[in-house]
């Protein structure tokens, strides 16, 4: 093999490389935010459950109002389940609760959850 061609060899040695690593960096990116994603997640689903408790609401009523079977509402309720936003939005119309999301700026490291503030929120 020629110098070039060694070269060209090792150019593309390093490129493949470089690639691998920014590759990385994202997934390592993506990972992290779907980590947020669920523990926002996770915590809009404990709130609304503690809000049913609190409004003495079964589970059995809300099965009822979703209109699924009481052992689903059980699996929704149940540790590692991870609901769908449509989900959460009729779990939170069962229990008779308005499920608002908005976009706001800012470090989204902890979930932003203002569930059931009395006073309206002016959109961003």
């Amino acid at each position: 093999m020629n110098p070039p061609d060694l070269q060209r060899i090792r150019n593309a040695m390093k490129e493949l490389k470089a690639s691998v690593k920014r590759r990385q960096e994202q997934e390592r990116r993506l990972s992290r935010a779907v980590q947020k994603a669920l523990t926002t997640n996770e915590a809009l689903l404990r709130s609304l459950i503690a809000r049913r408790q609190s409004l003495g609401i079964g589970i059995t009523e809300v099965a009822s109002r979703m209109k699924i079977p009481a052992s689903n509402v059980a699996r929704l309720e149940g540790a590692g389940y991870n609901p769908t936003l449509a989900t959460l939005c009729r779990y939170a119309a069962a229990i008779g609760v308005e499920l608002g999301l908005r976009a706001l700026p800012g470090d989204w490291s902890k979930p932003h959850l203002d569930l059931f503030k009395d006073e309206p929120v002016d959109p961003v």
